[in-house]
């Protein structure tokens, strides 16, 4: 059975220990820990270059680490950038310090959890890995539905902008490129721009003769 890698950024020792000992039993799940570098962007190259399925963070990164000027939220912030809908977690002491600094409250948890025996913390990570895996698994499904659809007949507007946006996740989400070549990307994007330009041409146009009849 194939095991997902997850990552666990902490530099306290004390912490990197107790998580470790937390998730001894988990058969399926690989856990990875790595302390902090000085630089965020190499972190984040290091988890995108990687075969990582989730990230866990600690939130106060440089509260013993001098060398780090980042915080757990920073990390979940860049790496979103990257990779769109990507399982993320920080684990924390300082909650609603944490809550306050992210996006969706949905990130952030309890340290506390890691001590439950039930391991609720990690079944829901793993949770959160099998939903995007399968999002995945049903992006590819439906690009090369779309892929093969376009070498039979042309795609109308909404397939085209469909094909793009299935392409562009795939490639964050499965670090390489999903066949469409550049120049076609190019086409169905002016295209598309074109279409939505006489799109509002035409609304203004319908919106203009109503207020004339009126």
């Amino acid at each position: 059975m194939s095991k997902y890698s997850v990552l666990f950024i902490n530099g306290e020792t004390e912490q990197i220990f107790k998580f470790e000992h937390y998730n001894k039993d988990f058969d399926d799940l690989e856990f990875i820990v790595k302390e902090p570098p000085r630089n965020i962007s190499n972190l984040i190259k290091y988890i995108v270059a990687s075969d990582i399925a989730a990230v866990i963070s600690d939130f106060n990164l440089c509260e013993n680490n001098s060398n780090v000027s980042y915080y757990g939220n920073d990390v979940i912030y860049e790496l979103l950038k990257v990779k769109p809908n990507f399982p993320v977690f920080i684990v924390t002491n300082y909650e609603a310090e944490a809550l306050d600094s992210v996006e969706s409250v949905h990130y952030v948890y309890d340290k506390q959890l890691m001590n439950k025996k039930d391991h609720r913390f990690i079944k829901l990570v793993k949770k959160e890995i099998d939903k995007y895996q399968h999002r995945i698994k049903q992006a590819q499904k439906e690009f090369s539905q779309l892929k093969l659809k376009s070498l039979e007949q042309v795609l109308t507007i909404s397939e085209k902008k469909r094909l793009l946006d299935l392409d562009n996740f795939l490639e964050k989400s499965i670090n390489q490129k999903t066949a469409i070549p550049e120049q076609m990307k190019g086409e169905y994007v002016n295209k598309l721009s074109e279409v939505l330009k006489k799109t509002d041409e035409l609304i203004e146009k319908l919106t203009q003769q109503h207020k004339n009849l009126s």
